[in-house]
């Protein structure tokens, strides 16, 4: 697990790499046209992202931390690949969706996860 102190390392790190998964995506494999509101939205997930990553390292939930990289991994890259794909046009709606609902999907399992551990561990504290 990272340090405490790297949080703000970790949260740019998270959200560089979103930014440029997206501009690659979008840009390079779609070959779309980038417009500022695309930088924007970008931009913005890209900040949602690094924010919960390092709210995950700065609370120490390691495995919460664990389960949101790993979903951040499978789904970026499922949706790059499905941008890759060509699928007569829906491509990029497509591998949208797909990594919004893999990340989301694994961020809920991550709070799920550290909320049981969370009472675990209270009502271990209790008994002593």
């Amino acid at each position: 697990m990272v340090p405490r102190k790297h949080f703000l390392l970790v949260g740019g790190g998270f959200a560089a790499i979103t930014f440029g998964a997206f501009y690659l995506g979008v840009a390079i494999i779609l070959n779309n046209e980038v417009l500022f509101e695309n930088l924007l939205a970008f931009g913005l997930f890209a900040l949602l992202i690094g924010t919960i990553s390092s709210i995950f390292v700065y609370l120490e939930r390691k495995i919460g931390f664990y389960i949101f990289t790993a979903s951040y991994v499978i789904g970026f890259s499922l949706m790059l690949y499905t941008f890759s794909a060509g699928m007569a046009g829906w491509e990029g709606l497509i591998g949208l969706i797909q990594m919004m609902m893999i990340v989301g999907a694994g961020l809920a399992l991550a709070v799920f996860i550290e909320i049981v551990i969370f009472f675990i561990n209270r009502s271990k504290n209790k008994q002593i």
